[in-house]
Formats: C-alpha cells, structure tokens, sequence
C-alpha cells in the first residue's frame, strides 16, 4: 500500500445501488458510487485513494479484485452518512 493509499471496512450500503460508505481507521467516512455490479458485504475490507474526489479503483483487500468507485466525501461523521444515504 502507498503512501496515498487507506484502507476502509465497509459500514453501510446505499439500499438501491449498494453504493459503499467506509469507516477509515480514524473513524471517518468516505462515500462513494459504486461503478460496477460487484457485491460488497458489510464488514468487507478495501483499500485504495479515498480522500481524493472522483473515480478511483480501490480493490479487495482479501482478494485483491478491482472495485471501481467515484468518491463522493470524504471526512465525514456516521450521522452525515446516514443523511446521505437517506
């Protein structure tokens, strides 16, 4: 992992698109859209560039699949997430 990359666990899930929010190790969020059809689950460890705006390929942490995402936010606290995510 470089210097730019995090890594995040998988908090929640947009209900219609399973577009991921993250909780980072210093408790922050990030939102994103995902760009693909791929399952996440609650819980799922990703890594990649999430504190820089638009598309950006964070992958599986386990199996190293590719998940293409725009980021949306970052920094932001649970309850601005679950705002978000309505």
């Amino acid at each position: 992992m470089d210097s730019a990359e995090q890594q995040g666990r998988v908090a929640l899930l947009r209900p219609a698109s399973g577009g991921p929010a993250l909780v980072l190790e210093d408790g922050s969020h990030v939102l994103a859209e995902q760009l693909d059809g791929q399952v996440l689950a609650p819980g799922q460890l990703l890594r990649g560039r999430m504190t820089a705006f638009g598309v950006e390929d964070w992958f599986d942490a386990a199996s190293g699949a590719r998940v293409p995402v725009f980021v949306q936010a970052w920094g932001l606290s649970l309850e601005a997430v679950r705002g978000e995510l309505g």
